[in-house]
């Protein structure tokens, strides 16, 4: 979202916290219900739980470094 002058919003820490969540719920809810049917006798069991919870780590945790300053 940009401002009358060109520039981008700038969000508070806080205000980007819920709206990743608002944005990512889906899928959020998605990978613990996967996660919570996942089965220890699957043949890639490691693999599937390695990566919903990577999946689930990124989306409540990764940010981007665009608005972090290069000194």
């Amino acid at each position: 979202m940009k401002n009358n002058d060109g520039t981008w919003v700038k969000y508070t820490l806080t205000e980007q916290f819920v709206l990743n969540i608002l944005f990512n719920l889906g899928f959020m809810i998605m990978d613990w219900i996967w996660l919570g049917r996942l089965l220890n006798t699957e043949v890639d069991y490691w693999y599937r739980t390695g990566f919903v919870t990577g999946d689930i780590y990124m989306r409540f945790f990764y940010r981007t470094l665009y608005n972090i300053p290069v000194k």
